[in-house]
This record gives structure tokens, sequence and C-alpha cells, in this order.
């Protein structure tokens, strides 16, 4: 039921009568029109020129969920103990602040050094204002080293252990109150850990549970010293034997690189 007229390749004078050279192989193509097959070889394929994917690293870690063994190993490793400071004697010698942590060997350095017992102390200054809040928003600064929404606050810590520490023993406010939008709006100023969920809940919509759900599971333990001492493991964990995290703190004349 072909049309020899209009395709003059199926025609019979077309397949009895040509006969390819010797040379070059006879080829078999299909028509564009009709899909029968032909005698005219296929138009060539355009050649692809492309480059191999160029290799990604992300600038934060993706949104995994946290591995079961090293949970565990947190929850069953002691609670670090604060460590007296010592005062600095003079003559104080300055000693330009330097990047020193670039590998987990280095890590494992720091942490058998007696900078490393007093580091906490440190930088409590450096934890929390208002001020890197500001910055953070107004720029969208890309956090370092996180969890997405496996994590605390994807920027801050510390501020979580201290008011958490703020709230021990306290007589009406418990790990739950959190969820209590009045609470939240009338004492985020006063405490340090309902100002950091407050800050939280501004930046992120949707369900707290599943945008943050480990803070929602944190909000069910019964006392806030449980959840102080908890913070503890996973601070040191998670933040202080982290290389992508550790890999920018500077050490200088007070935290020294020993």
């Amino acid at each position: 039921m072909e049309d020899s007229g209009n395709h003059h390749h199926h025609s019979d004078d077309h397949d009895h009568n040509h006969h390819p050279s010797s040379s070059s192989p006879p080829t078999s193509g299909t028509c564009c029109k009709c899909g029968g097959p032909t005698t005219f070889a296929p138009p060539p394929q355009t050649p692809t020129f492309t480059s191999p994917p160029p290799t990604y690293r992300p600038i934060r870690a993706p949104a995994i969920p946290p591995d079961p063994n090293s949970t565990r190993a947190i929850i069953l490793a002691p609670v670090p103990q604060s460590q007296k400071v010592p005062i600095l004697p003079p003559p104080h010698h300055f000693i330009a602040p330097a990047k020193r942590i670039h590998s987990p060997d280095d890590i494992v350095r720091f942490h058998s050094s007696d900078s490393s017992k007093n580091f906490l102390g440190f930088v409590v200054a450096l934890s929390e204002s208002d001020l890197m809040r500001k910055l953070q928003l107004q720029y969208c600064l890309e956090p370092v080293g996180s969890h997405g929404v496996w994590g605390l606050d994807d920027y801050h810590f510390l501020p979580f252990i201290f008011g958490s520490s703020q709230l021990i023993d306290h007589k009406y406010m418990k790990p739950k109150s959190i969820h209590n939008e009045d609470i939240l709006e009338n004492f985020s100023n006063e405490y340090l850990y309902l100002a950091c969920i407050a800050f939280v809940k501004k930046v992120k919509k949707g369900v707290f549970a599943e945008h943050s759900p480990m803070l929602d599971d944190i909000s069910g333990v019964p006392n806030w010293n449980k959840v102080n001492t908890g913070l503890l493991k996973m601070y040191k964990a998670e933040v202080l034997e982290k290389v992508p995290i550790m890999q920018h703190f500077l050490f200088g004349s007070i935290i020294k690189w020993e």
C-alpha cells in the first residue's frame, strides 16, 4: 500500500536498477515519511561534545538522618567537665592567629592538648549576639558543616548549652515549654534557650517537628539537666571533633596550637 509516485526510493525501478558500487557496502535506513525501509543511508549523527560533569562539593552537608551508632556513642560518652582557666602571666607575647586544623589527625592532636580543655570557656563571649543573626539574615550567610534539619540551629550550638543550663531547676519552665507560643513571646528576651527556639521558628516555616526534629525530640526530655548534659556530649562530638567546622578556628596567643 505504498505510494510509488511520492516515494521514488520505494519504486521497482529504484529497487532493481540501482546497484551500489562494490567499494561501498549497501546501507539501509528508514523513510522519514512512511517509516518503511529504504536503501538510502541514514543521516549522519550530530556529534555531541559534552564534557564530564564538574565535581560538585556542596557548601553545606546534606540533610541525612544521623547515624544510630554515632548517636549511641554520644549518649554513652562521659559528660565534658569544665576546667579552671589559668591566668596568663606577663609578659604577653602576641601570636598572629592562624588556622591549624586541616585533617582528622589535627583534631586528635588538638583534643590531646591542654588548650582543648579550656576551649569551651574561651568561646562563650563569641557564641551569641543579635549582630550575628542580623548578618546571617541580611547577607544569607551559609552555615558551615550544617546537618540540615537533623541538627540544632544551623548557625549556633553553644547558646543551646548555655540556655539549657540557665533553665536547670526552673520551677515552672520545662523543655516542652518551647511549644507554648505565649511563653516564647514573653520570655525569649530573658532566657537564651527560648530565644534560640524563637529564632528557629522565625527563619523556618512549617511544622516544627518536620523542620527541626532534633529540637522537637529534645523537648520531650523530662528536665533541663538531662538536656544540658546531652548537649555537652553532642557539642564535643558534632562540633569540636569535626574538621569542616574546626578548620576555620584560629589559634593564637591565648588558645595555642601545641
